[in-house]
């Protein structure tokens, strides 16, 4: 939500939290409340290229490779 003209975007750190718990298809909505407008984006849109936990690799309990049972 915002008091501009036209509805804004969310932030870079706000689209990297969105990434982190959702997929690029999710749709992000902002709204302005000064014209009263609806602006709609896929995450994919805003964040073409966003770094996923689909990157990094697969998690491993590091307890059971210790060598200490």
């Amino acid at each position: 939500m915002s008091s501009t003209e036209e509805p804004l975007p969310p932030c870079g750190a706000c689209r990297q939290v969105l990434a982190e718990f959702a997929d690029g298809d999710i749709e992000v909505v902002s709204y302005s409340a000064r014209s009263g407008r609806l602006r709609r984006w896929r995450l994919s849109e805003l964040l073409p290229h966003a770094f996923t936990r689909g990157h990094l690799p697969p998690a491993t309990d590091k307890r059971k490779t210790s060598g200490r049972g």
